[in-house]
């Protein structure tokens, strides 16, 4: 076992796969870190808010977006010509535009006629400014992707992170819940222009270019896959805003959420690895299985391990860092500590099913899920509150589980063969 272990820990590293990990999280602990930090400068109640804003736009976002980030990853990657590829940029950005406006129409309809919480309510129309940054800031990175201009566009979002995190954490400190808003609104647009003055001389302005009309089917496909994925996860902070009276509580349970994001890059690094290699190996059938249960396993393997040490040791950090009144966010995270295990342990066999092109059947696991999860969290979270909701996501996550390793697998063998 120790052997086998070794040789994929080397395989591995051959592979890119510290060297990835190290940059994500690079990046990612920046993010995280300032959370943890944010945290300290604010109350549990003002967490909770901005975790339920965030959540809503989180879903807005991908309405104003309407997924032509991904029309344009899938039609400016292949060999066209360049002036072309900009063509086709300025095109999708007039349409995002155009979405954006109609988006901020609805967004400002719905928080007008369904949030009822009056102390909070400007906040919900300030925070939505990011909305429209954001969406083209999507837009014009996902460009550089498809150019395969990594270096260049990882480089700016360094430097925007490390501005915007220092940025934010000084706005928070000084002006605490007003601070926090306003820096993360301003960053956001400070960020959209620094990266459009890198992008500019990459945009034709050609009003008379015509789209092909696969570039709205995989828009709109994708604004389906997408939507669906972030009502899935946000659906426990909508359930608990419904059921839950105890603000502070759900601002503990928002607190323990942000204790996954370090979790979940490791697997987000494993199936950035993973993704290319099982799409080169999916014309053989032994080499591809070969490969996929071998990083099924180090998945697996990973999960658990990391699941367990977080387990164990995220509640003591939680501790010395906040104090004994944030026992609850130690309490919740060891609950939905089991989301992420169960999650990392089957992610790799839906990107095994993305790679074979089978990309509707990813599309009906990710309604199945939210069905299930839906039903739980309502029934259990409307008798049992937070720890209901908690409960229920780990539940529902171990039970996609289950179909997957039992259906999932099974499919792919069926296409395969």
């Amino acid at each position: 076992m120790f052997q086998y272990f070794r040789s994929l820990i080397t395989n591995i590293y051959s592979k890119g796969f510290f060297h990835l990990l190290s940059a994500n999280y690079l990046i990612g602990f920046i993010g995280f870190a300032s959370q943890l930090l944010v945290v300290k400068f604010l109350t549990p109640t003002e967490m909770g808010y901005i975790k339920l804003i965030q959540s809503y736009l989180a879903v807005f976002i991908i309405f104003a977006g309407f997924g032509f980030n991904t029309a344009i990853l899938k039609i400016c990657s292949e060999q066209i010509e360049i002036t072309v590829k900009q063509k086709i940029l300025f095109k999708n950005l007039i349409y995002t535009v155009f979405s954006i406006i109609v988006t901020t129409i609805i967004y400002i309809l719905f928080i007008y006629y369904t949030i009822k919480h009056d102390n909070y309510l400007p906040y919900f129309y300030i925070y939505f400014l990011i909305v429209p940054a954001n969406t083209i800031i999507s837009l014009l990175i996902t460009y550089f992707q498809a150019l395969k201009n990594i270096k260049l566009i990882a480089n700016i979002q360094s430097l925007i992170k490390v501005f915007t995190v220092f940025f934010i954490i000084f706005s928070t400190y000084y002006w605490k819940f007003n601070g926090f808003i306003f820096a993360t609104v301003l960053s956001a647009w400070i960020s959209l222009f620094a990266i459009f003055f890198n992008i500019k001389n990459n945009i034709i302005v050609d009003w008379s270019y015509k789209l092909e009309r696969r570039n709205i089917i995989y828009a709109f496909w994708s604004l389906l896959a997408n939507l669906v994925g972030a009502l899935a996860t946000n659906l426990d902070i909508f359930i608990l805003d419904k059921f839950v009276v105890d603000r502070e509580n759900f601002g503990y349970y928002s607190i323990a959420t942000i204790f996954l994001m370090g979790l979940n890059y490791i697997t987000f690094t494993i199936q950035s690895i993973t993704t290319p290699y099982f799409s080169e190996k999916s014309n053989n059938r032994d080499e591809f299985f070969r490969v996929f249960y071998k990083y099924l396993k180090l998945s697996v393997i990973v999960a658990i391990s990391t699941g367990t040490m977080a387990f164990i040791l995220i509640p003591y950090f939680i501790y010395y860092l906040y104090g004994a009144n944030y026992y609850p966010v130690s309490y919740y995270f060891r609950i939905i500590v089991f989301k992420y295990v169960f999650w990392s342990c089957y992610s790799l066999i839906g990107v095994a099913i993305l790679s074979i092109g089978k990309m509707k059947f990813n599309f009906y696991m990710v309604i199945i899920t939210l069905l299930i999860s839906l039903i739980l969290m309502s029934y259990f979270g409307k008798l049992y509150g937070i720890t209901g909701v908690a409960y229920s996501q780990s539940i529902s996550y171990l039970i996609n589980l289950v179909i997957l390793y039992t259906f999932g697998i099974r499919f792919i063998n069926k296409v395969l063969r």
